[in-house]
């Protein structure tokens, strides 16, 4: 499971902007070894590559967002040529893809206000073929804008929108059909500040702050109907699902109690004590990666199926800025970070990426990233690729290492911003 820590825009001058247009879904149906690149090349026409990357580029202004337009772009993974683009009707923000079964959905609503990333109605869901980028469907919700989309491979769930302040309606999770996007149902969260959601063994899990307390809530993703609910003394950093469980952190001063959860009862599977805050960064191959104790802290690797520790060291890296992390298949954790090189508000940063042993928590290798405008990079594991994804609203970069030895494989720069997202095949 590769999903940053919480749902935060990388570049900071756009934080008070929310999500003003800057986080870019991408989706990898394999990774395989290239040649690098400068700037995004265009393919030779022949066969069409069996490996895409799929994310959504946003062309438009900061300062009128309904202005912005959205199209869906297919990379060949190999070298990052363009393959495919389509276009989308308005604005597509946090987690705007999914791909099931070789069928790409992309979500995108209406900008309401030129200065906010406040949608509005309808929500505009497509289906497009994920090797041609031929449109297969589309269908708009006229009651609900939509701001964010997830998928377990087979069921598909949507995130209602809504403006923020206490008057706000709270947001809606919305099952959706992946064969023409109709609702099937939809079920009123307590909350109308965006939730942690993931899927599990077949289960929506849903996890927001309420005061000072941590509500839970998991459904069924066939029909939405409530399997369990309960409250937490304590308040949740984010949440992620790997090997059929929902791993989170509930914060509560001194110490935190992290816990493995049965999505489809809220028994804990385990639970520990960790001192200080703890935040899930990655899960993967029986290993759930977990900081504990802030900024830096400490990163502990735990057994997903008992929580036994692995080990314990302290992470390469300052914690002054930001991190993002990704878990692979073949044994490396990695961790990048943007900080500074000159004032506060930088016109040039630098991306440390470390790779750790999954074993042991050794650094494996480290590579550097500089970029031109304030960013902490993304990260994605596929195969045996690591997709870093840098840069602003205007433009980014996107680099392809092999996750072995850090070296790269491809690396190009494409309008807008991309963070990929999750894969497929």
């Amino acid at each position: 499971m590769n999903r940053p820590p919480g749902r935060r825009l990388r570049h900071p001058s756009l934080l008070a902007l929310l999500a003003a247009g800057v986080m870019i879904g991408v989706s990898a149906c394999a990774g395989s070894t290239t040649t690098t690149g400068s700037s995004a090349p265009t393919r030779t026409p022949g066969s069409a590559p069996t490996s895409l990357v799929y994310g959504i580029e946003l062309k438009g202004s900061l300062t009128n967002l309904q202005s912005v337009s959205t199209q869906v772009v297919a990379l060949d993974a190999q070298s990052g040529a363009q393959v495919w683009h389509a276009q989308v009707p308005g604005a597509s923000f946090f987690a705007p893809l999914a791909v099931i079964n070789g069928t790409v959905y992309a979500i995108s609503s209406a900008v309401s206000t030129t200065t906010s990333s406040s949608f509005s109605a309808p929500g505009h869901l497509s289906a497009f073929d994920g090797q041609t980028g031929a449109l297969l469907w589309e269908h708009d919700n006229p009651n609900t804008s939509y701001s964010e989309l997830l998928t377990d491979g087979s069921a598909l769930v949507a995130l209602s929108s809504t403006s923020s302040g206490p008057s706000a309606p709270p947001i809606m999770l919305i099952g959706l059909n992946p064969s023409n996007g109709s609702a099937l149902w939809q079920k009123t969260l307590g909350t109308n500040n965006t939730p942690y959601v993931v899927f599990a063994n077949g289960a929506v899990v849903v996890a927001f702050s309420s005061g000072a307390n941590t509500q839970l809530q998991s459904f069924n993703a066939s029909d939405g109907s409530s399997l369990w609910s309960k409250q937490e003394s304590g308040f949740v950093g984010n949440m992620l699902a790997d090997n059929g469980a929902a791993y989170l952190g509930v914060n509560g001063g001194l110490t935190s109690t992290f816990a493995a959860l049965n999505p489809k009862t809220g028994v804990p599977i385990w639970q520990k004590t960790i001192n200080g805050n703890s935040t899930v960064y990655a899960a993967s191959s029986g290993v759930v990666y977990v900081n504990a104790g802030g900024s830096p802290g400490q990163l502990l690797a735990l057994n997903e199926s008992s929580g036994t520790q692995i080990w314990q060291v302290a992470p390469p890296l300052t914690g002054s800025y930001g991190t993002s992390s990704a878990a692979d298949a073949n044994g490396y954790f990695v961790l990048g970070e943007a900080f500074s090189t000159g004032t506060a508000t930088p016109s040039t940063m630098s991306d440390p990426i470390f790779a750790l042993s999954a074993t042991s928590g050794a650094k494996l290798w480290n590579q550097t990233i500089q970029v031109g405008a304030s960013s902490l990079p993304t990260l994605f594991a596929h195969g045996t690729t690591l997709y870093i994804s840098t840069g602003g609203f205007t433009s980014s970069t996107i680099t392809a290492l092999d996750d072995h030895a850090g070296g790269q494989r491809w690396s190009i720069q494409v309008p807008g911003f991309v963070e990929i997202a999750q894969a497929s095949g």
